[in-house]
């Protein structure tokens, strides 16, 4: 395939032979004597390496490389690089991952202390019999003579405290189910390989 450079007739071709023909040199990025290919040096200048900035240029380099059509986001001469690319956590859609197995770690043995300064039951006892005497009162008969009483018992409350423990930190042991592996995947599209060549006179 031929591809015109402008109004001077500089040709590249898609070449499959072995041997290359005259007067085409290989698009491999071989430096040039300006003197020797004058007519292309004028059409490509030093676009594509400046050589010793004097007496010789470099030529086109399409070692595995396709061509792109020229566009906004890649004006003429523009190298693209990578050939594989790596995904990091930025390019991958919002995802979540499976907890696995996990368990929180002890954090020291504790206990928690309290104060009982004791207690009473409180109530009140029922009513008794302090005494019972009989006496003789003359020709009316006997009587008894005898006087009832209870015991108060104070209600109080058990005053039992239970006192706090230091603050502490669980941490948790494991890890949640690993996804993806990180390797580099192709970008190239399905291709054919071919030599560049590019006429010189």
């Amino acid at each position: 395939m031929m591809e015109s450079h402008g109004i001077t007739k500089i040709n590249r071709l898609w070449f499959y032979g072995i041997r290359k023909p005259l007067p085409w040199l290989l698009c491999d990025g071989a430096t040039v004597a300006r003197i020797k290919c004058e007519h292309l040096f004028s059409v490509v200048g030093t676009s594509y390496g400046v050589g010793d900035h004097q007496t010789i240029f470099n030529l086109h380099d399409f070692h595995g490389r396709f061509s792109l059509g020229v566009g906004k986001a890649s004006p003429v001469g523009v190298l693209g690089e990578n050939n594989t690319v790596e995904l990091t956590t930025k390019h991958l859609p919002s995802h979540s991952h499976s907890a696995d197995s996990l368990s929180t770690l002890v954090a020291g043995n504790h206990s928690h202390s309290y104060q009982d300064p004791g207690h009473d039951h409180g109530g009140r006892t029922g009513n008794g019999q302090f005494d019972a005497g009989g006496y003789k009162l003359g020709k009316d008969g006997n009587r008894n003579s005898y006087t009832e009483h209870s015991h108060t018992i104070s209600r109080d409350t058990t005053h039992i405290t239970i006192e706090p423990v230091k603050e502490n930190e669980h941490q948790i042991e494991g890890q949640p189910t690993i996804a993806g592996s990180g390797k580099p995947f192709s970008v190239i599209p399905p291709y054919q390989t071919v030599i560049y060549i590019i006429y010189t006179d």
